[in-house]
């Protein structure tokens, strides 16, 4: 699990990333935690429930048709599922775990970070707002709108990671603070 470049040793801290692609810009979206030394679970949110008029045949659905949850129930459900899984694994610190998400899944994440005390930090990118207003400066946020979609970008990973530093390793911050990863509606 340890990368070139890394400062951390066993047992990693973990990223737990809810992603819309399991290969869409994974290994993009991981260099960045990796080299850090923070180990990297990648869900794909299709391996959880479509987020579709159909989700109710996909994934686990059909085994628990008494219940009416919808889609970011699921996705937050399964979360929790993959903390499950790596506190089982003796390389991983259980007490760093950190999870985020971009839009919709942002809202699983924040559900999942609110509900599981197993989960240190809570980084839930663009879950609502469009726009973000931080002090002086408007319309700028984590999200990076584009023709066909939004994500994160190299520089938004660098502040979550930054952000993570701080609060679950420790070290000192490296960036101005005033544009914190989480949302504007959780300031």
């Amino acid at each position: 699990m340890k990368t070139d470049g890394s400062q951390t040793s066993k047992p990693y801290p973990v990223l737990i990333n809810l992603t819309y692609s399991a290969e869409k810009n994974s290994l993009a979206d991981a260099s960045a935690a990796l080299s850090r030394g923070y180990a990297v679970v990648t869900i794909s949110y299709q391996q959880l429930g479509e987020d579709s008029t159909k989700y109710r045949s996909t994934a686990f659905f059909p085994a628990y048709p008494e219940y009416d949850w919808r889609d970011i129930s699921a996705w937050t459900w399964g979360i929790s599922r993959a903390v499950d899984y790596i506190k089982n694994d003796p390389a991983i610190d259980r007490q760093k775990i950190m999870i985020t998400g971009v839009s919709r899944l942002a809202q699983a994440v924040l559900l999942a970070g609110a509900f599981d005390e197993r989960i240190a930090l809570t980084a839930p990118v663009a879950g609502g707002m469009a726009l973000r207003y931080s002090g002086k400066e408007m319309g700028r946020g984590l999200v990076h709108f584009r023709p066909g979609g939004h994500g994160i970008t190299s520089e938004d990973w660098s502040a979550i990671l930054n952000f993570a530093d701080q609060k679950l390793l420790n070290k000192n911050g490296t960036r101005r603070f005033d544009i914190l990863p989480p949302d504007s509606q959780l300031k």
